[in-house]
């Protein structure tokens, strides 16, 4: 799966056409991004330690320093964008990234696929855009629902984290399978385990 192709489209449908080929972020690009990194790097930190660590305290009032310099005092004189550097930058992030989830076991293809499907999940299909309020703010349709990693983690857990098993979401079990399943008498070992765990998962 193309992680990086979802994530464009997600970002097209939010903001528009954007481009093909190397580009200098505008002076609020620069800044958005930026201040995205700082604050979703940090969740990492926060999952890291415990939150009345005095450490964690000390780290989040330096985070919060860097936002507010960012966010206030970066002006145009201070950005000059070199794209390679950029690039390699923002590899070697996901580079490292990866290899945190790899000392911590952890399913990373299947949690991107997870992260990727409830964002795009904001797009309207009629418009093929996602829905915005008067401040131009992305609005969850009904029905959405945030990422669910722990679902993930309980399936890493069971199958590994290699992709060797393919990852199936829970699907409900309707009472008409139900009926067809009891009286036909497919599976009835299984199927009280399966309706007690919320759904059919079928693991290909």
């Amino acid at each position: 799966m193309n992680h990086f192709a979802e994530v464009v489209r997600f970002n097209e449908a939010a903001r528009g056409a954007l481009p093909h080929r190397p580009t200098k972020l505008t002076l609020d690009e620069t800044k958005l991004c930026l201040r995205l990194i700082i604050e979703e790097s940090f969740e990492t930190v926060e999952a890291c330690l415990r939150p009345e660590s005095a450490a964690l305290v000390l780290m989040t009032t330096y985070k919060n320093k860097i936002q507010a310099v960012i966010a206030h005092l970066i002006d145009h004189s201070d950005v000059e964008q070199d794209s390679a550097a950029l690039l390699d930058g923002l590899c070697d992030t996901i580079v490292v990234t990866m290899g945190m989830a790899a000392l911590a076991g952890l399913p990373l293809n299947e949690g991107m696929g997870e992260v990727n499907g409830s964002n795009l999940a904001k797009i309207d299909p009629a418009t093929g855009l996602c829905i915005k309020d008067a401040g131009g703010k992305i609005q969850k349709p009904p029905g959405w629902k945030k990422p669910d990693l722990e679902s993930i983690i309980s399936w890493s857990r069971l199958h590994g984290n290699r992709g060797d098993v393919h990852y199936e979401k829970i699907k409900p079990v309707s009472a008409a399978l139900e009926t067809a399943l009891s009286s036909c008498g497919q599976f009835p070992e299984n199927l009280a385990a399966h309706k007690k765990a919320g759904g059919v998962g079928q693991h290909e």
